[in-house]
């Protein structure tokens, strides 16, 4: 009996450290994701981005409608009918109460010539929206980037929170045993133990309530990447990018971000498209010249020979053939001034993209100043910070050596670990935002977050 149960205690054990190794093992061998590819992973699967494209790809069929505009219109015409009761007849034109059948063809086409140059100015108009709408995806996709790196950077430092309040509790559990073999021996008084408890059981609240924060932070990372919520996500972890000259200037910034972000692109688009639209309107005031033609033919059982034979179906194809084109001017004349108006609303729709572009280069300006400003802080802020860790990282081993001589109290030697954590998060902090802000400047400079 007692052979049988140290040989199931054994198993248990074996089969806890399997799972245990199979655990470790999945966790080395899951896939770490970049922050690129939480990025391009919900431009695939985000479904505003669809919508976005889906507008682009509309715009798309009408750049191509406004090219099909130049082509000729051809249409042709079969008619076959049966005449009952008093109708005309097609080959005396006159009134007849007898049936007949009647068989006609036509095909007609014409071309417009001449129309102020509205059709091309269309062509480039729906060019100019297509390239806007393409920019103005790329705007959105590039604001969807931040949006999920951002999100990925709070999860870098809630992660990384986890870990230094993680090593507070480990310091505390230590100290807990430290403190009760000394309490055993008659070296410390027991309220010290009632300290180090409390701190402990402090220790294990904040690491509880920031794994919840971690969860929400990787919640919010899925939503913005349309991730399954039931699905592991594993993060890589952050470097500093270092990859933007800490000593380029403003305007070279600005020139920069003019020439390259989608959304400026996207600006000058809609401006350009604007004038265009003017021209289309006043081409409505100039002549239109178009060129016609139309050919038809017909059959019917009313045109008969002097013997009273019908006359035969090709007979009658050849002898009805009919042919006339020609040009056609249409001149407008007055229609309520109604032109007059329209022109004068695309006028006022040219006046609004002009300020459109023009409040956009005002924002560019003082998005640029604001971000150079923030990224230069940043930088500080975390050279500071490394300054400030490797001073409470000094005096936390001096305090832990005096600590273990008895020669300061539990409460300064957690006053030591606390400053030290502190720096230590401090230093995460600010090395993450100044990767956020490294990588916003390379955007202004290149216009995009990923390259």
């Amino acid at each position: 009996m007692v052979f049988h149960l140290a040989h199931v205690w054994h198993m248990k054990i074996l089969l806890t450290a399997f799972l245990f190794l199979a655990l470790v093992f999945q966790g080395m061998c899951q896939k770490q994701w970049t922050y690129q590819e939480c990025a391009k992973y919900a431009q695939e699967h985000n479904i505003e981005l669809n919508n976005s494209q889906l507008q682009v790809e509309q715009q798309r069929v009408f750049a191509k409608d406004a090219k099909n505009d130049l082509l000729p219109n051809i249409s042709g015409f079969v008619g076959y009918g049966i005449n009952q009761g008093r109708s005309v007849d097609p080959n005396t034109n006159t009134y007849v109460e007898s049936e007949f059948f009647n068989n006609s063809y036509e095909i007609s086409g014409s071309m417009n010539l001449f129309n102020g140059f509205r059709k091309q100015n269309r062509i480039s108009f729906e060019k100019y929206n297509l390239s806007a709408e393409e920019e103005a995806y790329e705007a959105r996709k590039n604001q969807l980037n931040y949006d999920v790196l951002e999100a990925y950077i709070n999860y870098q430092v809630d992660k990384g929170l986890i870990e230094i309040i993680g090593e507070q509790k480990e310091l505390s559990e230590r100290e807990l045993d430290r403190i009760t073999k000394f309490i055993e021996l008659g070296r410390a008084a027991g309220s010290e133990k009632y300290e180090v408890e409390a701190r402990l059981a402090n220790d294990e609240f904040l690491l509880i309530q920031q794994q919840n924060r971690a969860n929400l932070s990787l919640l919010e990372l899925k939503r913005l990447m349309n991730y399954p919520i039931d699905s592991s996500l594993v993060t890589e972890e952050l470097r500093l990018f270092e990859g933007v000259d800490p000593n380029i200037t403003l305007d070279s910034m600005f020139d920069q971000a003019k020439a390259n972000l989608p959304r400026m692109k996207s600006l000058t688009n809609r401006l350009n498209a604007a004038e265009k639209q003017v021209k289309m309107a006043q081409a409505t005031l100039y002549p239109s010249l178009d060129l016609y033609a139309n050919y038809s033919t017909r059959y019917s059982d009313t045109f008969v020979e002097q013997n009273g034979d019908v006359i035969s179906f090709n007979d009658q194809f050849k002898n009805n053939q009919s042919l006339n084109y020609g040009l056609g001017l249409a001149i407008p004349l007055f229609d309520a001034f109604s032109r007059r108006n329209q022109i004068q609303v695309t006028k006022i729709a040219r006046e609004q993209a002009v300020n459109n572009y023009k409040t956009g280069l005002q924002n560019l300006e003082y998005e640029i100043y604001q971000v150079q400003l923030e990224w230069h802080a940043a930088i500080s802020e975390y050279l500071s910070a490394v300054k400030r860790e490797q001073s409470e990282e000094t005096a936390l081993e001096a305090a832990t050596r005096r600590r273990e001589k008895g020669l300061i109290s539990v409460m300064e030697y957690y006053e030591a670990r606390n400053n030290s954590a502190i720096a230590q998060a401090e230093i995460l902090r600010t090395s993450l935002q100044t990767f956020l802000k490294e990588r916003t400047v390379n955007f202004y400079l290149t216009g995009t977050l990923l390259d």
